[in-house]
């Protein structure tokens, strides 16, 4: 019976509707457009404003700038006078302002590259068209040309280059030897161990056999070993690890990605073009450091309580 009613309401109203739309004036319909639009500019307006108002607390309150990330190490207050500041969050931010830097072109040589068609290694096609680089040579041309000419314009210890590849991976060594392929990302740091930077591959869906291999994964895990382990060589050592993952060995930094290579989780976008990410599990300290049971959230060990148990002792 409620059911009933409520269809019966709503038919109702829609047939209200119906008949007042066709009695709405030329000059209605104007007005109406012109709330329209009101609401919309201050739905996509809110955004635009409350980052402006975040670039203006960094840059008058903190010794920060732009090109530059902050970490704002304890929650917000009224003093931070943003439109919609959540009081239980630690924000880190960084604001890109990439007017006055121009695209750096990288001639790959032909013996180091490696063009593949959507059915060059047979059934199943990728995709779409992907390429491989020798990682040796890749690396060698960001830290004794890109690195330096970036410093010029600005970019320093202070900031944080991600080198994005769309579709491409990487070789170790020979690029036409499949067997070399595929690495999707690794983060460093340049000649003088100043400047840290990551590389990382965005790939499109149905490249790679783990379908959480996507978007954002290779990403999520180099931003996340820089955050925890940003020099290299590694200085935040912990006991050694391995046969897990990627990891076939043994070792013994804080690359906190390597261990859950492939494991993903989802994080959907709505708006105009609505899209979901596919960003990589990480694990967290108490799994590395040998704590039972973990001290980290939940008493979990990952993102995704991916482990039951810290690593055990690595032979």
């Amino acid at each position: 019976m409620k059911m009933l009613l409520v269809s019966v309401i709503a038919l109702a109203a829609a047939a209200s509707q119906a008949s007042f739309a066709q009695t709405l004036t030329p000059e209605q319909l104007a007005q109406r457009a012109i709330e329209r639009r009101a609401v919309e500019a201050a739905i996509w307006g809110m955004p635009v404003v409350n980052y402006d108002l975040m670039l203006q607390e960094m840059l008058t309150k903190t010794a920060g700038k732009v090109n530059q990330m902050i970490y704002w190490g304890r929650p917000l207050d009224w003093r931070n006078q943003t439109l919609t500041p959540n009081p239980d969050t630690l924000y880190f931010i960084a604001f890109f302002n990439t007017r006055d830097v121009g695209p750096i072109v990288i001639d790959i040589p032909a013996a180091s590259g490696l063009a593949l068609a959507t059915t060059s290694l047979g059934p199943p096609a990728f995709c779409a068209p992907m390429g491989i680089i020798d990682i040796n040579l890749f690396d060698l041309l960001l830290n004794n040309n890109v690195l330096p000419a970036l410093a010029a314009r600005g970019v320093n210890h202070g900031t944080f280059p991600i080198f994005f590849l769309h579709n491409v991976v990487m070789s170790d060594g020979d690029p036409t030897n499949l067997n070399n392929c595929c690495i999707l990302g690794y983060h460093s740091t340049n000649n003088a161990g100043t400047q840290a930077y990551a590389v990382a591959a965005y790939s499109d869906p149905g490249i790679f056999s783990k379908p959480g291999i996507r978007d954002i994964h290779a990403l999520s895990h180099e931003v996340g070993e820089w955050m925890d382990d940003p020099l290299i060589p590694s200085v935040n050592i912990v006991p050694a690890w391995g046969h897990v993952g990627q990891v076939s060995g043994c070792q013994n930094n804080l690359e906190n990605g390597d261990p859950v290579t492939g494991s993903d989780f989802t994080v959907a976008m709505g708006g105009t073009f609505p899209f979901t990410y596919h960003p990589e599990d990480l694990v967290f300290l108490p799994w590395f450091a040998r704590v039972s049971p973990s001290t980290s959230v939940n008493g979990w060990y990952t993102f995704l309580n991916a482990f039951a148990a810290p690593q055990a002792v690595c032979h």
